[in-house]
């Protein structure tokens, strides 16, 4: 048994090691960078300005699991002390004024209530995959609809058929 143990924590420290390094999601402009004391880093350019996310990772079962740490700023407001989501990655005392100058900025931290990102590795790539282990091809966005309006403005629209366009997902390269 104990055998078995030493192997399989060998097994997971090896992959662990193969699977650090930085990573980009071509196309997207993602970037994820696993580091060697189990902590990552991931990046990306939205519609509005530049959003990150910082965390832990872990490996079970061959599969790479991301848990995010969220990072907050303490603003002392009136002689009240409020917490409040960081737009950088150092958690830090500010005054009233300093949150607001900072607002300006289009620099985001991604904020997700249940962030449970998983990956797998397979062929030098990292894929997102769901709860069951399958890998997510293509995820849904915008809704579309096909669709009828009522005289009446008060009653809502007639939908004949509708349905979400599949994005495809992104798979992880590592950056040389």
């Amino acid at each position: 048994m104990k055998l078995l143990f030493i192997l399989l924590f060998c097994f997971n420290v090896s992959i662990g090691q193969v699977v650090t390094g930085k990573y980009s999601c071509l196309g997207s402009g993602k970037i994820l960078i696993l580091r060697n004391d189990s902590v990552f880093f991931e990046e990306w350019q939205g519609h509005i300005g530049r959003y990150w996310n910082k965390g832990r990772w872990t490996i079970k079962n061959n599969i790479i699991i991301l848990n995010q740490t969220p990072v907050f700023d303490t603003i002392n407001f009136k002689n009240s002390d409020t917490l409040v989501i960081s737009k950088d990655t150092i958690s830090q005392m500010l005054t009233f004024e300093q949150y607001l100058e900072m607002e300006n900025h289009s620099v985001f931290q991604a904020h997700y209530l249940n962030y449970d990102y998983q990956l797998i590795y397979k062929n030098e790539k990292l894929y997102p995959i769901n709860s069951k282990g399958i890998i997510i091809k293509k995820y849904p966005g915008k809704r579309k609809s096909i669709s009828i309006r009522n005289k009446r403005l008060d009653k809502p629209q007639i939908i004949f058929f509708s349905w979400n366009k599949m994005y495809p997902t992104c798979a992880f390269e590592r950056v040389k």
